[in-house]
């Protein structure tokens, strides 16, 4: 008999779960043993093994189907908004996807400024598959925050390789003389120097006293190195 699912059910927590379970077996534990048992296996499990015994446990094929669930729960009793907000913070294009095809209103303000240093979700996009994914749901390539300190987009913010996928999408370069620009030490291409949507607010004030405009990133720098 499957289990049920709370009324509110966690993903951190199911996932804490299957962590659990995997460390019991490694730890000989009769009860973990005896599950993956179940599954057969030729080696030791993995923590995909013991997400798909979760996801049995409450009825479900797959842990995907449970997950969906569980978000779907979530959507119910949260702000659509918020919720996209994390899955952006986690760069989780998939639920990203999902939220804007489920609520208009988010697509509806894809394009509007709802970070630090008023900018838009594009400019602070980490990944090729988040890119796509705003993209689809008509967000501007080219958008530029509103800041009054000079305006950034998704090329100063990008790493080497994003910025390249985003000029096949259709991202503008915009060339400016060798005095107007300045390659920031906080600019790199592992991090984005700003990304309030995804960054606790005490980092991006901590940017805010050492950043100086205009911004330019590194790989913009390095673009415009080999032009």
């Amino acid at each position: 008999m499957p289990t049920e699912l709370p009324p509110h059910p966690n993903l951190q927590h199911l996932k804490k779960q299957a962590k659990a379970l995997v460390r019991d077996f490694h730890e000989g534990k009769t009860d973990a043993v005896e599950k993956f048992a179940a599954l057969r296996l030729n080696v030791p499990p993995k923590l995909s093994d013991a997400q798909h015994l979760i996801a049995r446990d409450y009825g479900f094929d797959s842990w995907s189907k449970l997950k969906e669930r569980v978000e779907s729960f979530a959507e119910k009793t949260n702000d659509p908004q918020e919720l996209a907000k994390k899955a952006f913070r986690e760069d989780d294009a998939a639920t990203v996807r999902r939220l804007l095809k489920r609520y208009p209103r988010l697509r509806a303000i894809i394009n509007e400024p709802m970070a630090d240093f008023d900018s838009q979700p594009i400019t602070h996009v980490r990944s090729r598959a988040m890119l796509d994914v705003l993209l689809e749901a008509g967000a501007d390539i080219n958008a530029k925050s509103r800041w009054w300190a000079g305006g950034f987009g998704l090329l100063d913010c990008a790493s080497p390789e994003l910025a390249a996928h985003a000029i096949k999408r259709g991202a503008e370069l915009t060339i400016t003389q060798p005095q107007d620009w300045v390659c920031s030490k906080t600019s790199s291409n592992s991090s984005p120097p700003i990304q309030s949507w995804f960054t606790p607010k005490a980092e991006t004030d901590k940017l805010r006293s050492t950043l100086r405009p205009p911004l330019r990133s590194r790989s913009t720098c390095l673009i415009r190195a080999q032009i």
